[in-house]
């Protein structure tokens, strides 16, 4: 008989909680349960007062069981639970399996009675509230429509009973996954027949239908695509160690059937996969990733890029807790500016990248010479109207970006997003300037980023240059250029199987690039070539409400010339609204920000998940040396490094800086009028239609910060508050 063990999601919670000495005695009896749960040494006793009759209790030591499941049928055994002994047993009074006779997913749930509880304690509710409505949420739906969206048919009175959005929130805990996104959809606007076609989306995923769902067979259940997202199978020791070294990193193991079914896709060309803040993008990109590396073989490689270099090492570290080491092997991972630089000396090109206005005091001097040298290429009769901050942005929005390289081409270009009209003369006086910086860039051994990419793909496309690559991931897809998804387009044939993989969220766009994908030779059309995710797995549902309203009524494009929006964009998670406040000075503020945190070390909150996020690196500075002064151990990340967990202390990083990462508890610190958006953001805009960009820029970073928090956000000023916030 071929024995199958299942660890369910909330035993590696409880195991997360257990002492070290514990834990280890759980890691020893886990071994022995998986290589035979059926030998001798194991003893399986009956709990009396078990909801369910299959569950069981074995000991791990003389305090502590592990919750077991062991059908009568079959030959599965799922790890449900662990804890001290009375807590165990009291756990399994009010729990039981079951397998969903619509769905077919394996469920736990509460018993009857806690329901029926739970039932009269919202009915009490209702009655004491004098503004809860007479009509439940739920009850224009029948019955037999709620069951086909996975909902257990033992909770539908309490369904029933769910008369507000408070009441809906807190029947969390009762609700299997599905279920509990089915009714927040509906209740959030969603209809019945989009509900119904994502549930037949994943019945057709797991290859069911109603007829062919057997509710006593737990094999079958524990493959379906709703069950994978509480449940793992262990079929190697090496799978088993790293999700009890890392067990909170669901992540790594346990994906919405959604972005499970992007990960499976096979087809020909390009998939885009759009979604808002924390629903998932990169860990898609690295499943994607891992799944593709599988297939490969001798040199053959999947080439995982990103736009900034803290972002890339960020990748490379969990790409390494995710995949085995053959295939990390498979997958390089680097940022495109690097790996551009590393092809271009490979071919002994001569020239190295310059970004523009440096990125050191001494390229930042010397880009300054060879800038003012261009500008001596100015018309003196158009000084007046063109100012130099216009030339900046022309090079950087246009010229750059658009791969112009000669006059002619100038005449041609469209300069669409730019407020300043050009006619065909005026291009003509002008081009000597972008002329000039070109071969005065050259002549000091360096190339623009955006030309270097420009030039990487013309050898590609001009000379036989071997590269490992079959397939390209890419993520934050927003803040590319359009030069660099073009050399991302060449570097396979547009009809190759599986050839680029996008992922990104144009309201996540902090750098200013434009792009649209069907210019860069990439094809997205089709059902099965544009993906969105929904369901925000990071921060709570207050968290994201505050932080999308910072964007409301700006227009943000969906990377292809269409609009995205954040309609059905939504959280499982609940908990305190975000808390703003603004004080007369900084010392005041400081010591809101220390008492706050006070309170949460009171709570055993590690100050390593606590981050205070400020604009710019000057007042991250600042604020570490107030809050060391308050006695706080700090560490400061900065942007060439990864986040290094084990590095202990309060964390701090600038907006920029903090993207790509989560933390417990998000203090955005110093939003004041000014600092949100940053004057000298603003300033030096050549025109109407840069300002507007540059504003909504400001929001995007106040946006991308505040969905750094998981639990709990902050937003603190100190003198007149930003008008990007609420007070």
């Amino acid at each position: 008989m071929n024995i199958r063990v299942a660890i369910a999601d909330k035993f590696l919670n409880a195991y997360e909680k257990l002492q070290p000495a514990t834990k280890n005695k759980v890691r020893q009896f886990i071994d022995k349960f998986k290589a035979n749960p059926t030998q001798n040494g194991i003893n399986y006793e009956k709990i009396s007062q078990a909801a369910d009759p299959a569950m069981r209790s074995v000991r791990i030591d003389q305090s502590y069981r592990a919750i077991v499941l062991k059908p009568t049928e079959g030959n599965v055994y799922v790890l449900l639970w662990v804890d001290h002994h009375d807590e165990a047993y009291a756990w399994a009074s009010t729990r039981r399996a079951s397998i969903h006779p619509e769905t077919g997913s394996l469920q736990i749930l509460t018993t009857e009675e806690k329901v029926q509880q739970k039932v009269a304690e919202v009915s009490e509710q209702s009655s004491a509230s004098t503004a809860t409505p007479a009509e439940g949420l739920f009850t224009v739906y029948r019955p037999r429509e709620l069951l086909q969206l996975g909902i257990p048919e033992i909770l539908l009175p309490l369904v029933y009973h769910l008369k507000t959005e408070a009441e809906l929130f807190q029947a969390v805990e009762f609700l299997p996954e599905e279920a509990l996104e089915a009714l927040v959809s509906l209740h959030q606007g969603g209809n019945l027949e989009d509900a119904y076609k994502a549930q037949q989306a994943v019945q057709a995923q797991a290859q069911i239908n109603e007829a062919d769902v057997d509710t006593h067979d737990f094999e079958t259940a524990l493959q379906h695509p709703d069950s994978r997202r509480r449940f793992v199978l262990i079929d190697d020791d090496q799978a088993l160690e790293q999700l009890l070294d890392a067990p909170l990193a669901k992540w790594r193991v346990f994906l919405h059937p959604s972005q499970q079914r992007i990960v499976d896709l096979d087809i020909k060309g390009d998939i885009r996969v759009l979604g808002g803040a924390g629903t998932g993008k990169t860990v898609v990109a690295m499943h994607r990733a891992r799944h593709l590396a599988a297939s490969l073989s001798g040199a053959e490689r999947v080439l995982f890029t990103t736009f900034t270099k803290n972002l890339a090492q960020d990748i490379y570290t969990q790409l390494r807790a995710l995949c085995t080491p053959e295939e990390l092997t498979r997958i390089e991972v680097t940022p495109l500016d690097a790996w551009v630089s590393q092809q271009l000396k490979r071919i002994n090109y001569g020239y190295k990248i310059m970004f523009f206005k440096g990125q050191n005091a001494s390229q930042r001097k010397l880009w300054q010479d060879i800038w003012n040298i261009a500008l001596e290429k100015r018309p003196l009769e158009e000084d007046a109207t063109l100012t130099e901050a216009f030339y900046e942005d022309e090079w950087q929005k246009v010229i750059a970006p658009r791969g112009v390289t000669d006059m002619r081409g100038y005449f041609k270009v469209n300069r669409k997003g730019r407020g300043t009209p050009l006619n065909r003369t005026l291009r003509k006086k002008i081009w000597p300037v972008f002329q000039e910086y070109r071969l005065e860039l050259k002549s000091h051994g360096y190339i623009d980023p955006l030309d270097a990419y420009r030039e990487m793909r013309e050898v590609l496309e001009n000379q036989e240059l071997f590269l490992p690559y079959r397939h390209v991931v890419l993520d934050e897809a927003q803040d590319m250029s359009e030069q660099a998804l073009r050399l991302l387009s060449a570097l396979t044939p547009s009809d190759a199987p599986n050839r680029l993989f996008l992922v990104g969220d144009a309201h996540q766009r902090i750098y200013g690039n434009q792009l649209v994908l069907k210019h860069c030779g990439i094809n997205i059309q089709g059902r099965h070539h544009s993906h969105r995710l929904k369901m925000n797995y990071r921060t709570t549902d207050e968290i994201r409400k505050w932080s999308t309203q910072v964007l409301h009524n700006c227009t943000i494009d969906d990377l292809d010339e269409g609009e995205d929006n954040l309609k059905g964009y939504f959280s499982l998670m609940f908990g305190e609204n975000p808390v703003i406040k603004a004080f007369k000075n900084r010392d005041q503020e400081v010591a809101f920000i220390t008492q706050s945190i006070n309170t949460l070390l009171q709570d055993h909150i590690d100050l390593r998940n606590i981050c205070v996020v400020a604009r710019t690196n000057p007042l991250v500075s600042q604020y570490a040396e107030s809050l060391e002064s308050q006695g706080f151990r700090t560490h400061i990340i900065n942007a060439n490094n990864a986040d290094d967990r084990d590095h202990p202390g309060l964390r701090l990083a600038t907006m920029h800086r903090v993207k790509g990462l989560e933390f417990e508890f998000v203090f955005i610190a110093g939003a004041n009028r000014g600092v949100l958006p940053l004057t000298a953001a603003l300033i030096n805009t050549g025109d109407d239609t840069e300002q507007a960009a540059a504003e909504l820029r400001e929001r995007s970073l106040l946006y991308v910060a505040a969905t750094r928090a998981k639990k709990q956000l902050f937003v603190t000023a100190s003198g007149e508050p930003s008008p990007l916030i609420s007070l």
